[in-house]
């Protein structure tokens, strides 16, 4: 070979070596060849359709690995790794956690043991996945058999509400779900009258339930519990009100001379009409028929009927000046009125004067009653004096004098003959009691008592006519009729309205709309509360059986509590 030739091949031979054949060297190093493990970004939370899982994704920035890690701290901790996933993906069960801790997760790449970077962070919001906790949990006693429970909702997600439920220390378990915001309790009589029962209010979407519930509000049984019932609203202050005999309906009158019938049972307005231009000062409802008259301060008497607006007679000029108290007799035949200076008693069926008393200016009459055989006519004067008249034949029977104040409150005992007593507002001698047991005439009061320093306002006999309850405006008292012995004595703020439901149990209204049953003997223990309270109260009714109490108030509210046994605890 010449040398021309070998200076040729030396020159081409490297070419060919580097051009012509493909599988004589290696490649040169291309870097997406390598395992070069890239930070997932984009780390997220999604919650599934119903709430009960979630899943975590992220974005895959590289193309050569084989798995991913997912790592978890719980509150404050350290992170661990909670699982591998080959897809850029993962999903946890929302119930496998513990929804009163947090979890925050993060995510990277791994491969041949290699890792890449941890993501940046992502945590679990657990409002995103549990509905809002209802608000306003209210309890409402219906009847002695049933209940309901009303909220609020708080939560676009809510598809149900769970009830639950417990009684005494025992736990809460679930007793019903319903879509409404409201549920009814419809088997109180299946309840334990000795526990105590709480209920609370969850909301639900799907399986998932709210980890904090509502308030939670509790039932007992009481059988002097009462619960409101209705609720209804007039244009004026509430002067009285009275049950009808049969409890059906109740009578109101109002400062701007309005009188209206209401029904007990169903809440509803049956009629509304104006009497007069002047304060209706009394409603009375007869206790025999389903009738009731208004007195007027312009001294008229209306008598209505309950069930129509019929004014089944008037007697408009009857007494000529403002009326100060009205009674009926037992049977309900008769009606007695009083002024200032005129005292009358009508035939309730044709408004017919049958008895007319003139006074002297200086007797003034406040307080009235007649006796259980209407025979007997009781007077309490301003001045502090005392009458009782012969119904019959128009004769006074006896006089006395009582101290220098204002006598309140007369009345004749439920079932003992010829025994009374009488209150007055003056700072003395505030009780007294006569009895004549051999019916011959009356003498000096047979025990005087005082409760306190201060007038007394209000008294009631029990129905047996053992016991005497009276108020004054700081103080509530209680007394033996046969002897005068004050039993017991507590301070309360004036007193509306009170009522013997039993022999030693008192139902009374405060000024600020309370309502208590208390025992009369032994500690004055309270039976039973009201945890609500009215404003500037004006009057109060209880009905015959004492299974409703009406509350009238001055801004023209009146409200109807029901005799329940269940009462609401809190």
């Amino acid at each position: 070979m010449t040398t021309k030739m070998k200076k040729i091949l030396t020159f081409i031979l490297p070419l060919f070596i580097l051009f012509g054949c493909e599988h004589s060297f290696n490649n040169p190093i291309d870097p997406d060849s390598e395992e070069i493990l890239r930070t997932p970004t984009n780390l997220r939370i999604e919650l599934g359709q119903n709430h009960e899982q979630f899943t975590i994704y992220w974005e895959d920035n590289t193309t050569y690995h084989e798995d991913f890690e997912i790592s978890v701290k719980i509150d404050d901790g350290n992170y661990n790794v909670e699982a591998i996933s080959h897809e850029p993906a993962y999903s946890v069960v929302v119930n496998s956690l513990d929804t009163t801790k947090n979890y925050t997760y993060m995510v990277r790449a791994m491969s041949n043991n290699k890792f890449s970077e941890f993501s940046e962070e992502t945590f679990l919001d657990w409002r995103s996945i549990y509905p809002s906790v209802p608000n306003n949990l209210i309890l409402r006693i219906n009847s002695e058999d049933d209940a309901t429970l009303s909220w609020e909702p708080n939560s676009d997600f809510t598809e149900l509400y769970v009830i639950e439920c417990k009684s005494g220390a025992n736990p809460f378990n679930e007793v019903a779900t319903t879509n409404q915001t409201s549920y009814r309790i419809t088997n109180l009589n299946t309840f334990d009258q000795g526990t105590q029962y709480f209920f609370r209010v969850r909301a639900k979407f799907g399986s998932i339930i709210t980890s904090a519930p509502t308030d939670i509000k509790t039932i007992a049984f009481n059988e002097y519990s009462y619960s409101k019932k209705h609720h209804f609203e007039m244009d004026a202050p509430i002067t009285s009100i009275a049950f009808s005999n049969d409890d059906e309906h109740f009578a109101v009158g109002s400062f701007n001379g309005d009188v209206g019938a209401f029904s007990t049972t169903n809440g509803v307005l049956v009629w509304l009409q104006n009497h007069s231009a002047s304060k209706i000062a009394k409603v009375i409802a007869n206790p025999n028929l389903n009738n009731f008259a208004s007195a007027s301060d312009d001294g008229s008497i209306m008598l209505w009927d309950f069930m129509s607006v019929t004014n089944i007679w008037e007697n408009v000029v009857a007494l000529g000046e403002s009326i100060n108290d009205v009674c009926y007799n037992n049977s309900g035949s008769l009606i007695a009125a009083t002024t200032n200076n005129q005292t009358t008693i009508f035939n309730n069926s044709n408004s017919n004067k049958i008895f007319d008393i003139e006074h002297s200016t200086d007797k003034d009459i406040k307080s009235i009653d007649i006796n259980n055989d209407s025979h007997r006519l009781l007077l309490g004067l301003i001045d502090g004096g005392i009458e009782m008249w012969d119904i019959d034949n128009s004769n006074q029977l006896y006089n006395d004098k009582f101290g220098a104040g204002i006598i309140n409150v007369v009345q004749f005992s439920p079932t003992i003959d010829n025994q009374f007593f009488a209150v007055s507002d003056s700072h003395v001698n505030n009780i007294q009691l006569w009895d004549n047991d051999d019916d011959d005439d009356f003498g000096p009061a047979q025990w005087t008592n005082t409760l306190g320093s201060l007038p007394i306002n209000l008294a009631r006999y029990n129905d047996n006519g053992n016991i005497i309850a009276s108020a004054s405006i700081s103080r509530l008292g209680f007394f033996q009729s046969k002897t005068g012995i004050n039993i017991s004595t507590n301070l309360y703020v004036p007193i509306v309205n009170m009522k013997f439901i039993e022999d030693t149990k008192l139902l009374f209204v405060n000024e600020n709309g309370g309502i208590k049953v208390m025992q009369a003997i032994g500690n004055n223990e309270i039976l039973w509360e009201n945890v609500t309270y009215l404003s500037q109260t004006t009057t109060s009714a209880v009905s015959s059986d004492n299974h409703f109490l009406a509350i009238g108030t001055n801004d023209g509210i009146i409200e109807v509590y029901e005799k329940m046994g269940w009462y609401i605890a809190n």
